[in-house]
C-alpha cells in the first residue's frame, strides 16, 4: 500500500492512498489521478515505511523507479476459497500458490512468507481446513481406537 501526503495549491495537506504499486503505476501511466505534478510531497509511505522522499508529485514516479522496494514489499499468507473468486474484478498475483491447507501446505506458506514471497494458499473444501490428518486421518482413527481398547461409547 503506498499512501502520499502531499500539499495543494493553497497549502492543505492531502493525503492519496493506493492499494498496490501497480495502482500508483497505472494512475501514473493514465494521469488518471487529479493531483498536479508541482505539488510538494511532504510523506510517503510504503507498505508502513516511510520512504525518505523530497520533492513534487510528478517526480515521484521516477523516485520509485529507482528504488529497490522489493526490501519493503508486505507479505501476507493468503487463504482463497474458491467462492472468493465471484465478483472480484482485480487480478492478483503471487510469487507462490500452495494447494492444500494441510500440515504441510500451512508450513510451507508460513516459511515462504517469513522467506519474503508473496503466498496464496487455496484449500477446496472449508471443512478440510488442517488436512487429512486433523479432519479424518490419524487424529479421528487414534481416537476410535484408543475408545475401542478402552470400551468407551459415543453418543
Amino acid at each position: 500500500m503506498i499512501e502520499i501526503t502531499f500539499l495543494n495549491a493553497v497549502n492543505q495537506e492531502r493525503v492519496v492512498t493506493f492499494d498496490s504499486y501497480e495502482e500508483f503505476e497505472r494512475s501514473q501511466q493514465a494521469c488518471s489521478i487529479d493531483i498536479a505534478d508541482y505539488y510538494k510531497v511532504t510523506k510517503v509511505v510504503y507498505n508502513g515505511h516511510v520512504l525518505d522522499y523530497s520533492g513534487n508529485y510528478g517526480n515521484l514516479f521516477y523516485y520509485f523507479l529507482k528504488q529497490d522496494l522489493t526490501q519493503y514489499r508486505e507479505y501476507h499468507v493468503c487463504y482463497l476459497m474458491m467462492r472468493c473468486f465471484y465478483g472480484r474484478t482485480k487480478m492478483k498475483t503471487y510469487d507462490l500458490l500452495v494447494i492444500g491447507f494441510g500440515k504441510a501446505g500451512k508450513t510451507l506458506a508460513a516459511k515462504m512468507s517469513s522467506l519474503g514471497k508473496k503466498v496464496a494458499l487455496v484449500e477446496e473444501s472449508s471443512s478440510m481446513y488442517g488436512g487429512t490428518c486433523i479432519n479424518i486421518g490419524c487424529i479421528p482413527t487414534k481416537t476410535l481406537i484408543h475408545a475401542a481398547e478402552n470400551h468407551l461409547t459415543f453418543e
